[in-house]
């Protein structure tokens, strides 16, 4: 699990990296995801890891989603 966290963050890091050099106008983790998306369509599968880790992180999304106050 720990791994697949690891897998999100350096592709997030990626993306931001590629909008600071390239003064890009889009967020860093769209271009990090984007990139994450190329890699997995070459590598032809999700590892198991990286799995977990965002079944993990997807079923607490709605609670990231709900209004303070």
């Amino acid at each position: 699990m720990v791994v697949g966290f690891l897998i999100l963050l350096l592709f997030q890091l990626i993306g931001e990296v590629i909008v600071y050099m390239m003064a890009i106008p889009v967020p860093g983790a769209v271009v990090g995801l984007v990139l994450l998306l190329v890699a997995l369509m070459f590598y032809g599968r999700v590892p198991d890891s990286l799995r977990v880790s965002a079944e993990g992180l997807l079923s607490i999304l709605p609670l990231m989603l709900v209004p303070a106050g």
